[in-house]
């Protein structure tokens, strides 16, 4: 196995180490605020979220994912990368911090005016985090960050836990986000194996922000179609339906982001080592795929299939409204783990601009597709949100032939296997809870997800046999690497 790969699938390990850790946290800590706070608080929080989102968006790609782009890389490169988004984070800060009352007025919403100037905080912990987390993945160091993340969810997650507790209601919520970033993003500072001096250069700015404005502007346009949906849905039906359809939301997040999150910067930092040397990228790409299709596809029917004992037992009865949205959302998760590397192909490859160009096709049909099923309720707007993936599909394989050179056949591949058995898995799974009705929500969920593996295990291998030899194939190698070097 090559050096690159090797080192890569090490920084794997690591960036599934935190992204494990964070959904674990994430998963738990959610769960029992839930029993302790009301859909409103939620509902609130997530309406503030929709700024704070975005402008972490801002802080965190764009200039810190050029650093990590560059071929080469000098001291003054990483100076003024550091800077500039020192300023741009107290910027927004500013604009969160004065901006509070006049968003409440705009969403009709009060809360807002109390939890968006602490809120505030976020933005500006992670400008003073961005660079020095951008340089360690540069190098393949996933250590440093992943341990910084764990650290700040533990704190933030026990804190809210706490404070809920304690009957602080909504600035539970708010106190989880602040602590979590500041102690990630001031540890991975503290950390990093290098310090910033007081320069700055025009020059390199603009070439930073010339590559960076496209993936914070594909990143802040695909965060902001989620974050306008939020803003309608809110709208049109109020805070308390919005806290059962967040619910239903986070609940996909968390296992989407868990694998995106784990994969995303490992990836950008392989792809960008290999972006002279396209039929390598080819190939990596394609391997890719074919892991992200072989663990997503299972994990969003399977989903979909347990959505009703999943619901039940994590969140009680209470909660009950948000089965249907949960099951819907949840196939969602199908479409993107395909196209899961497309994003950091395109942009490490020197074609940013067309992951820009497919978000903004992801933007606008979600927003067309809400507005023109509102009246016809919550499910209807969350089946917008899956069929508006499905549609960009064709024009994002055929960029992605474009830019590989590669035919579609061979694109549509590493898909066709796992499709056929995480269906067989999801079939199966419908079929047997109607006989589980009298038990439990908790035991159907354990039985459903027991027979579901145990399914998958037997189909996988007939019908995507290629797949798992590779998967094997390659924790091998990396058991093999990592007995050889520990990993750094």
């Amino acid at each position: 196995m090559s050096s690159l790969k090797l080192r890569s699938l090490k920084s794997l390990v690591w960036s599934l180490a935190e992204n494990v850790g964070v959904a674990v946290l994430s998963l738990a800590s959610f769960i029992v605020l839930a029993r302790l706070l009301g859909p409103a608080e939620f509902g609130i929080v997530a309406l503030a979220n929709v700024l704070v989102i975005c402008f972490n968006l801002l802080i965190s790609s764009t200039l810190a994912d050029g650093i990590i782009q560059r071929a080469s890389l000098g001291g003054k490169d990483l100076d003024t990368a550091f800077w500039g988004t020192l300023g741009l984070g107290i910027l927004l800060a500013l604009a969160c911090l004065f901006g509070a009352d006049l968003a409440a007025e705009a969403l009709g919403e009060p809360g807002l005016a109390q939890v968006l100037p602490w809120l505030a905080l976020v933005p500006l912990c992670g400008a003073l985090g961005a660079v020095p987390i951008a340089l360690q993945r540069r190098n393949l160091r996933f250590r440093g960050p992943a341990l910084c993340s764990l650290a700040g969810r533990v704190c933030g997650a026990i804190l809210a836990v706490a404070m809920a507790w304690q009957g602080y209601g909504i600035w539970s919520l708010v106190a989880q986000q602040v602590v979590g970033a500041a102690i990630t993003n001031l540890g991975a500072a503290a950390t990093a194996r290098w310090r910033p001096r007081a320069r700055l250069s025009w020059p390199v700015l603009r070439q930073l922000w010339g590559f960076g404005v496209h993936v914070s502007g594909s990143q802040i346009v695909s965060a902001a179609a989620e974050q306008a949906v939020v803003l309608l849905i809110g709208t049109a039906f109020g805070s308390t339906l919005l806290g059962h359809f967040t619910v239903a939301w986070r609940m996909v997040q968390l296992v989407k982001a868990l694998v995106v999150g784990t994969v995303y910067h490992v990836a950008f930092s392989a792809f960008a080592r290999m972006q002279h040397d396209r039929p390598a990228a080819t190939r990596a790409f394609l391997e890719a795929t074919q892991l992200s299709c072989l663990i997503g596809f299972p994990l969003g029917l399977g989903m979909a299939a347990v959505a009703a004992p999943a619901i039940l037992t994590l969140f009680g009865e209470r909660w009950a409204d948000s089965i249907d949205l949960f099951a819907i959302l949840a196939l969602e998760m199908v479409p993107a783990f395909y196209v899961l590397f497309v994003s950091s192909c395109y942009r490490a490859l020197g074609r940013p601009g067309w992951a820009l160009a497919l978000a903004l096709a992801h933007f606008a049909l979600a927003i067309a597709g809400t507005l023109a099923v509102t009246a016809l309720g919550l499910e209807a707007v969350a089946m917008v949100w899956v069929a508006k993936s499905v549609i960009v599909l064709p024009v994002t394989l055929a960029l992605t032939q474009r830019l590989l050179g590669t035919s579609l056949p061979a694109l549509a591949m590493p898909a066709l296997g796992p499709l056929l058995a995480s269906t067989a898995m999801a079939l199966g799974v419908r079929f047997l809870l109607p006989w589980l009705a009298e038990l439990s929500p908790a035991l159907q969920l354990v039985i459903a997800v027991a027979a579901g593996v145990a399914i998958y295990a037997i189909v996988a291998p007939l019908v995507a046999g290629r797949s798992v030899r590779a998967v094997f194939q390659m924790l091998r190698s990396l058991r093999q690497g990592v007995v050889a070097k520990p990993a750094e």
